[in-house]
């Protein structure tokens, strides 16, 4: 009986060490990069001085865009959407970033930080940078309509569209990051967890070659409507020396 416990309590053990060592595979141990810690110090003091202006500006941009009559436009409920992720980013991520590097700086034990690192500041930065990207994306689809078919923009890019396409990205920047790391959380099969990973590369793929797509589309039509103007400016003056 005693040496079935003392086997389980191993396994325990070693599963608990495992996932730790998946959850936190950068800083398996900390203690041996701390010989020199000028650059870490650096990298701490410019976040934390950072931190403050990032929450500042983009709170002015926020309220400027809420209160200024001449900035209510449609286009501009995604951009403050993004302003909103980069204010949670300078907020919450930034500090606690920053304050990561200082309690391993100070050689606190890494197995007490690294689950709150892991679930608090790695979920949030996954998720806001993954609703950023899908922010992005939308910005680059409704620049596109209101360049390229501007004729019936104001039908097809409508204020609840946007607002539609703002809220999914705020959803599914949660939805993408947050599972795989509860699974591993919660031990899931490792195939499971690097299918979700899989898709989760998949999807942010996609959404960098259609932004690329969205600007090359706006480049063609902005290069298209400048030849026109060019030919029309020179038939103008041709009419007139005839």
């Amino acid at each position: 009986m005693a040496t079935n416990d003392t086997f389980t309590n191993t396994n325990l053990s070693t599963t608990n060490q495992h996932r730790s060592v998946f959850l936190c595979p950068e800083r398996l141990n900390p203690n041996e990069d701390l010989n020199n810690t000028t650059f870490s110090w650096i990298l701490v003091a410019i976040i934390f001085i950072t931190c403050p202006f990032t929450v500042l500006f983009n709170s002015l941009v926020i309220v400027a865009l809420k209160k200024r009559r001449e900035l209510e436009k449609r286009s501009n409920i995604l951009v403050c959407s993004m302003a909103v992720t980069d204010l949670l980013t300078g907020a919450v991520t930034m500090p606690l970033s920053a304050t990561f590097e200082v309690l391993i700086l100070r050689q606190v034990p890494f197995e007490y930080i690294c689950p709150i690192y892991f679930l608090v500041n790695k979920l949030m930065i996954f998720s806001l940078s993954t609703s950023s990207l899908y922010l992005l994306t939308a910005i680059a689809w409704e620049r596109k309509m209101a360049v390229k078919s501007w004729i019936n923009y104001r039908n097809n890019v409508t204020e609840s569209r946007l607002t539609g396409l703002a809220i999914a990205a705020w959803l599914f920047g949660v939805i993408t990051p947050g599972p795989p790391m509860l699974m591993v959380v919660a031990g899931a099969h490792r195939k499971f967890i690097s299918m979700w990973l899989v898709g989760k590369i998949v999807s942010m793929i996609s959404c960098l070659i259609a932004i690329g797509y969205f600007y090359f589309m706006i480049f063609l039509e902005v290069r298209k409507r400048d030849r026109n103007q060019i030919n029309q400016v020179a038939f103008l003056a041709q009419t007139r020396l005839e």
